[in-house]
């Protein structure tokens, strides 16, 4: 096969002068027509016809001297066929010593690519008799002005399976764009499947790129599978997905993340040793029960059993700590074992880190706390953490910060709050302090969303209405 790709061709009428004599009347019975570069049938025929009735023909055709005396036609097929057909008798011919049927079929290539330019076929036909008489590639390529991969690519359209050139014939593909098909002349399977995959609309190249990559694989599944049992390794179906379910006893062979941490060539002699062959033709080796290699030193394979063993002691003995541990709680509460400033500090740091974000950053506002560049997350809790580290005092001033900032989001949100107790304790502290007076819409609000209770709730004729949580009173 070549590695060129068919392209148009085209010469020059000083191709001939070499050869050229004068021109002759001869009979038209005397000349002999033999088999024509060009296939089918001869275009412009009556047209032709009608021309030489009425001028004559003007231009001379050009044939071989026979050794019976007759002549050889060389070009001028569609003038001699439209001579005949406008009645003359005789026709003005360019008379040569008679020469191989290479260099006939040479003139002939040359003549008629210059008048009308044969058929992808027809030139690749021309050029393919011309390599079959001997001559060579280079030799064509210089009588059509075209390079010897581009001949020897012409020639290999001809090997095309006959579908391929019908189509071709009808112009419903190019030599160009049929000529990727060339690569798989050698593999009949993969030609089938890659016309199926052009009569389905695909384009010719890409089918036939898809098809090779397919045969490439199919070829790659085969040889795998030959050098395994050649190996004497057993084969299983590859996972659907490339990989194994964590809890499936066979895992791969590798370093990967659950995978089998033991050398091919160690592994490969136990009873467990096994391989699957990948869609793309690679050789995957497994281990069919790692349970084998659980708790082996460098296997990668936890023992399970020994671990699951170990967890159900340590929860056994947490469960003891825990039994023990909150008995010593109950005894300290009780007895007031934990001084007041430690329940305080306690109890100010749980509701610094129960808070919300937004809390925090309210919170750091409040205290004016700068937060160190590049925290960014979490940035105004560790701020404040760090602000509440001073001491107790500052401990305080950050958890009533917080507070406070949690009761302005009660205040100032739409977001429903059950309890209802977070507006009413922040109203309360500012009321009692005398840090803000409320104005009528905020008296309102701290109304509207203030504490409800079942036994407050109206009764209406007798009976009693009860309210949801979420209805306004």
């Amino acid at each position: 096969m070549s590695t060129g790709t068919p392209t148009s061709t085209s010469t020059t009428a000083t191709a001939e002068a070499t050869f050229t004599v004068a021109a002759e009347m001869i009979p038209l019975e005397r000349i002999h027509a033999a088999a024509n570069v060009r296939s089918g049938t001869l275009p412009n025929i009556p047209s032709l016809a009608k021309s030489i009735r009425r001028e004559g023909v003007l231009t001379a055709i050009t044939v071989d001297r026979r050794d019976d005396g007759d002549y050889e036609l060389v070009a001028g097929f569609r003038r001699l066929a439209a001579a005949r057909l406008g009645g003359l008798t005789s026709i003005p011919a360019v008379i040569r010593d008679r020469t191989g049927e290479a260099e006939r079929l040479r003139r002939q290539l040359t003549e008629n690519i210059e008048r009308e330019g044969l058929r992808d076929l027809d030139q690749a036909a021309a050029m393919q008799q011309l390599l079959d008489l001997g001559v060579e590639a280079e030799a064509v390529a210089e009588t059509v002005h075209t390079t010897p991969d581009n001949v020897r690519a012409w020639a290999d359209l001809l090997k095309l399976p006959r579908k391929v050139r019908g189509l071709i014939e009808k112009g419903r593909m190019t030599a160009a764009d049929a000529y990727p098909l060339v690569s798989l002349l050698d593999d009949k399977e993969a030609m089938t499947a890659a016309l199926k995959r052009v009569d389905d609309g695909w384009d010719v190249e890409r089918a036939v790129r898809d098809t090779t990559r397919e045969r490439e694989r199919e070829r790659a599944v085969v040889a795998a599978r030959e050098k395994l049992d050649a190996e004497g390794c057993r084969v299983i179906d590859a996972p659907q997905y490339g990989d194994f379910p964590a809890t499936s006893k066979t895992q791969k062979l590798g370093t990967g993340h659950g995978d089998v941490r033991v050398p091919v060539r160690t592994h490969a002699t136990m009873s467990c040793h096994a391989a699957f062959i990948s869609h793309h033709g690679d050789t995957v080796h497994v281990c069919l029960d790692r349970n084998q290699h659980a708790g082996a030193e460098g296997s990668g394979v936890p023992n399970l059993k020994a671990e699951r063993a170990a967890k159900r002691t340590a929860k056994k003995a947490l469960r003891q700590a825990h039994a023990v541990r909150f008995q010593a709680l109950c005894d300290a509460v009780r007895s007031h074992a934990v001084r007041h400033d430690e329940a305080i500090a306690y109890l100010l740091r749980l509701s610094i880190d129960d808070a919300q974000p937004d809390d925090h950053a309210t919170a750091a506002s409040l205290l004016d706390v700068t937060v160190p560049e590049g925290h960014r997350m979490h940035g105004e809790r560790e701020a404040l953490l760090t602000h509440a580290a001073f001491g107790p005092d500052a401990l305080l001033d950050v958890a009533l910060a917080v507070a406070i900032a949690r009761g302005e989001r009660a205040l100032t949100s739409e977001r429903f709050d059950w309890r209802r107790t977070m507006v009413a304790e922040h109203a309360n502290l500012i009321r009692s302090t005398g840090i803000h007076e409320f104005t009528t819409v905020e008296m309102a609000v701290t109304a509207q969303r203030g504490p409800s209770r079942w036994e407050d709730d109206a009764l209406v004729d007798g009976e009693e209405t009860e309210l949801r949580p979420d209805e306004d009173e």
